[in-house]
């Protein structure tokens, strides 16, 4: 059996996060039929752990709580068990950038005389590009450190694995080789429920999100500007984040606060319950790596409007099972929404295909490809 020592930051359910969700899910598929380890950071007694991953053995790194040193004990706690570990395992698979938090360990692992097992890393998003949406300027002080980290760290990598295509090219564009596309799954089941609530619209629009200038939430409050007065329609808005206040007040100034429903932050119950209740789903994402939360509206058998822009557009085709559109024209978005209001029989069927598209991003079909993809490395 191959085993696998998956290395990454905080997980799941004590971060919850579009990384976090993949690894939760790709762990607990694949640990019937490879063995998985895992080295993480967690807060708590890793007992836990045990009602959400099965059959994973955990190697726990205690969360530190000094600010200014942090990091330093970080590569020090990391290192000295990969060292321990380093022969137990065929291959070893980064979940995390290699920034500030595990900075020397590529490097380390590089210099060491020794047969070492075959290193990957998962690339999410590309964060130069990340960087330009960061409102705090600790926060992009912060996250510039941890890139000059991990640019230079990704020489010593052996292959990538990335989530899409569009991610692929950017990797090609900067030098990159070796790099395999294995997209995110979704566990398509959890998204088939039939529990409503009864929304307020006979129309009722869906984007669900962080709250920050990534989602492209301002583009979507002048869209419905347009049109919120031309039909019986509301704009229910579920997530929190630091433009919340901003866009609240925009709500207010341009007009539309009495049809735009806040709904703060949406645990996966509610989340499913809003999704399934609403008449269309807006995601007009800036750019995406990937794009889960489309991929979760397509499987709930909604009508999607997106952007045309990131790594959604390798399963999100436009005009056969998703609406696409330039994010930031307001315009082209109220149109787009006008264009599902008026032909219903169109939402349905775009709604249909994106359900069916879904169902082959399931993680029962994606971890397969991690098994195939593992088993080709250890060929090589």
């Amino acid at each position: 059996m191959t085993s696998v020592l998956y290395i990454t930051s905080e997980i799941y359910p004590f971060k919850k996060g579009g990384p976090q969700n993949v690894l939760y899910n790709l762990a607990n598929r694949l640990s019937d039929s490879v063995d998985i380890h895992l080295l993480c950071i967690f807060p708590k007694n890793p007992k836990n752990l045990h009602n959400y991953y099965k059959n994973v053995k955990f190697y726990p790194i205690k969360e530190s709580k000094l600010p200014f040193f942090k990091y330093i004990y970080y590569n020090i706690a990391y290192f000295s068990k990969i060292k321990k570990l380093l022969n137990s395992f065929d291959i070893i698979h980064f979940q995390i950038l290699p920034g500030a938090k595990v900075g020397v360990i590529p490097y380390l692992l590089s210099r060491m005389n020794i047969k070492y097992p075959a290193k990957i890393l998962t690339i999410y998003d590309w964060i130069p590009m990340e960087l330009t949406f960061y409102d705090s300027f600790l926060d992009r002080i912060r996250h510039n450190i941890h890139w000059s980290v991990s640019k230079y760290n990704l020489a010593f990598f052996d292959k990538f694995v990335v989530n899409s295509t569009f991610m692929k090219n950017i990797l090609e564009n900067v030098g990159l080789k070796n790099i395999k596309v294995i997209p995110n799954g979704i566990n398509f089941k959890e998204w088939q429920s039939k529990e409503k609530i009864k929304l307020e619209g006979s129309i009722n629009l869906f984007f669900w999100g962080k709250l920050y200038s990534k989602k492209g939430v301002e583009y979507l409050l002048k869209a419905f500007s347009f049109i919120h007065n031309e039909y019986d329609i509301k704009l229910y808005i579920g997530g929190n984040g630091p433009k919340e206040k901003k866009y609240k007040k925009m709500a207010k100034t341009i007009g539309i606060e009495k049809d735009v429903i806040w709904l703060g932050f949406l645990d996966k119950d509610y989340l499913r319950k809003y999704l399934i209740s609403s008449d269309i789903c807006i995601l007009p994402s800036l750019y995406e790596g990937f794009g889960i939360a489309i991929l979760e509206a397509m499987a709930a058998g909604k009508a999607i409007i997106i952007s045309n822009f990131g790594g959604q557009t390798d399963f999100a085709k436009n005009e056969y099972n998703s609406i696409q559109v330039n994010p930031k024209n307001p315009l082209e978005i109220s149109e787009a929404i006008i264009n599902l209001i008026e032909f219903p029989n169109k939402r349905e069927e775009l709604a249909k295909r994106a359900k069916q598209t879904a169902k082959n991003y399931d993680w029962s079909r994606i971890s397969k490809q991690y098994i195939k993809f593992y088993e080709g490395v250890l060929k090589k």
